[in-house]
């Protein structure tokens, strides 16, 4: 289940990505400080879990992105 939250009065890593000159900057910032949005992985939070307590190892898996894309497994 994909889910996507909309979020007002706050910049986003989408919002940064689209713009051309922010994109840019980003790139700048990675290059020469090794920080920002292109130094942090994909998912920040990523969880394992079981469906049923009587499974051994965990079958689900979660992940929290802070971005989106207008359909799962394509790029930004």
């Amino acid at each position: 289940i994909r889910t996507v939250f909309k979020i007002a009065n706050a910049s986003t890593l989408n919002q940064r990505y689209h713009n051309l000159f922010s994109r840019a900057a980003m790139g700048v910032e990675y290059a020469i400080r090794r920080t920002g949005p292109l130094s942090m992985a994909p998912s920040q939070l990523g969880i394992f879990a079981r469906s049923h307590p009587r499974l051994e190892t965990p079958d689900l898996e979660y992940h929290v992105q802070p971005l989106s894309t207008d359909r799962l497994g394509e790029p930004l």
